[in-house]
Formats: C-alpha cells, structure tokens, sequence
C-alpha cells in the first residue's frame, strides 16, 4: 500500500500501511521523523497555535502528522473525532496550486459497518486510545468556509472500497448522486443517442464549480447515519463514463453548456443493491453519531506566519462553520480593528445546513484541556 496522493482521496492508517512503507519514510521523511518537535504556544477556547519546524510540507508528511497529532494529545483528552490541521497557505497562490490537493482525510479509525469501510484501528499511534477517527487536512484557512471541508468531511464514511460502480475511485464518478463527493443532478440526464449523454455541468470526483455549496446527497447522507436507506432516490450510474472531448481536450457542450459523455455499460442502483453490496448499516440512522467532536491546530511556520488577524478570521471561520443556523446570506467576514476583510461569494453551507439540520459539529476544546498541563501564553479567548 501507499499514501493516497490524489486530490481529496482519503488513506487509511493501518498496520500493514506501517509495515510496508516504514523504510521509505525513514529515507523519505526522516528529517520530519528526527526533527524538533512540534510546540502549542497558544491555548484557545476552539483552537491551539502550534509552531512546527521549517521543513516543506511537514504538516503533510506521515512523521509530521503523527508528531503534529501526539503533541496536541499531550496537552488534550482523547475526546475529539475529527483533528483538522489547517495550514497557512495562501489561498490561490503558487504555492497553493503546487500542492495539487485541496484538502485530505486520512482514516484512522472505524468501527461502523455497511458503509464499505472495514473495521480497523490505528489509533494509538496517534496517540489516540479510543476516539480519533480522523485527520483532516486544509493546506489553507479558508479551505474551511469555501472548501472543501463538506467533501473531507464525507470521506469519513465513503472511502477506498467503491459503493457504486464508478471511475474516480473514493467518489461518484459519472452517477447520479449529485453530491459533494462528484455526480450530477440526474433531472438534467438526456441520452443521446449512439451511447452519449448529456447532463448539467459535473465533476465526478467533487461538487462542480465553488465548493461547500452544494448540500450532502441521499447516498452520502445514508452513509454518514443522517437517514434511512429507504430515503436514498435510486441511482443511475455510468460504470464505465468518460467526457467527449473536442481536439483540443476540452469537454464537448450543448449550446447551454450541458456536458457529453459516453458509456457503454448503465446500471440502476437501487435501495435493495446498496444494502446486498454492504451489508446494513450499523447502527443505523436511529442510533449512529450526530454530533461531531472537531479539534483544529492552525499551523504557525516560518514560510508561512500566523497573525493575530488570521487567528480572528480562523475562529470566526470556525464558529460559522459550527453554527446551527443557515450561513448562506453571509458573504464576507471583516477582522474589527484591521482593514483586511475576507469576501466570498454568499451561498455557502456549513455542516449543519449540508446535512438537512441533522448534523452538529463541537470544536470546544477547552473544557478537554488536561489540568497536569503547565500554563501556556493564551491569547484573549
């Protein structure tokens, strides 16, 4: 096995990963493995600060994250379900844009049945005894309001074993699941004719166009426990879809920008097919998880420093994106005492608006603060 290096496709931390790619990571991170280790300086009520050493992508690295995650247990209880690491990076920089992902979610822990994800733990390395499912990881701060925290966040539930036939693997591919996870809104599918379609402008492996502004799908909401199966519309699938494309590679349109694509092989997946490939869910919508422990560590480095204005627009980012209310009508975030001021277009989901209401995400992390810690400089809270 070998870590997933694709856009948003989630890697799972397990014994044989460790084994099989121990001496590669020695050679290939071992300045991440032997380096200084990471430090808090900052203990907020929703975030910690934490300077990490200035090696490229050490918040990426395997080593990194590991240290990264077991520091942050030395000062936290093993509480939370989610650990976001949210770098510095400026959004839509060179820098940005050289990474070649938006955001990743590794898997470190499952325990739920039928959503294709076997039972595993690696937990403890960690430095988790029992909770941490996850490590979200946002190379940019406003990864978390514009994306793709909504599409990292469903990798929890969908990740490398393919629910529906589909070719993007750990995604919707060319289906009519319409969600943040790629697929379109199966009301605009024509066929045309001599094994071509037509539908409304799609990605098969995210949401098309801005992210974070699409709602979660009945499939990806069965899967994450939100509903029942019985909720979920039947889904029509392309196994083997690929885009028309003209000479010059670019997706061939209708003249109302509609996409073509072709596929020989159509298949209908329905409530009965799902449940037979996966076996139910367990525990089932009545009975699974709502609500989501989130802990974030924003990344202070020399490449890329934290200011007191980016910590303000991350926890305004946080509380917004944790809010039980629609932030759809919000359409930029001004810092007080400062003239920086973040815009983005309005339209925006957050976790509780993309699962119908159904869903909560908690990043508190104070009241998980272990009080053996010796005090550390804590900015106003």
């Amino acid at each position: 096995m070998k870590v997933e290096t694709s856009e948003s496709t989630p890697t799972k931390l397990n014994t044989f990963f460790f084994i099989s790619v121990f001496v590669g990571l020695l050679l290939v991170g071992g300045c991440a493995l032997f380096a200084p280790s990471p430090k808090i300086t900052h203990h907020l009520d929703d975030l910690v600060v934490m300077d990490i050493p200035a090696i490229q992508n050490y918040e990426r690295s395997f080593w990194g994250q590991i240290r990264i995650c077991r520091t942050f247990y030395q000062s936290y209880d093993d509480d939370f379900d989610v650990i976001l690491i949210l770098s510095n990076i400026p959004w839509g920089s060179e820098q940005h844009k050289a990474l070649r992902i938006h955001g990743r979610m590794k898997l470190v822990r499952n325990s739920v049945q039928g959503t294709g994800i076997r039972r595993f733990d690696s937990g403890k390395l960690l430095g988790s005894p029992s909770k941490l499912k996850g490590i979200m990881d946002l190379p940019s701060h406003p990864a978390l309001l514009l994306g793709y925290s909504l599409h990292e966040l469903a990798h929890l539930w969908v990740s490398n074993r393919r629910v529906i036939p589909t070719t993007s693997k750990s995604h919707w591919g060319f289906s009519s699941v319409n969600g943040v996870l790629g697929g379109f809104d199966r009301t605009t599918l024509v066929e045309l004719g001599n094994d071509q379609f037509l539908a409304a402008p799609f990605v098969p492996n995210r949401e098309y166009g801005l992210p974070n502004k699409k709602p979660y799908s009945g499939l990806e909401l069965y899967l994450s426990g939100f509903i029942p199966i019985e909720e979920v519309p039947d889904i029509w699938v392309a196994e083997d879809g690929t885009f028309v494309r003209d000479p010059d590679g670019v997706i061939e349109k209708d003249e109302n920008g509609n996409f073509v694509f072709q596929a020989k092989r159509i298949s209908i997946w329905r409530n009965e097919d799902i449940v037979k490939k996966l076996g139910p869910r367990v525990p089932n919508h009545e009975d699974s998880q709502k609500s989501i422990r989130l802990a974030v560590i924003a990344i202070n480095n020399g490449s890329n420093p934290l200011e007191d204005e980016d910590i303000s627009y991350v926890r305004k980012a946080i509380e917004l994106f944790t809010r039980e209310e629609s932030i759809s009508h919000i359409d930029s975030i001004a810092i007080e005492s400062s003239t920086r001021k973040w815009s983005f277009d309005p339209g925006l989901y957050n976790f509780w608006e993309a699962t119908g209401g159904r869903g909560m995400i908690n990043a508190h992390i104070a009241s998980e603060r272990k009080e053996t810690q010796e005090a550390t400089p804590s900015r106003d809270n």
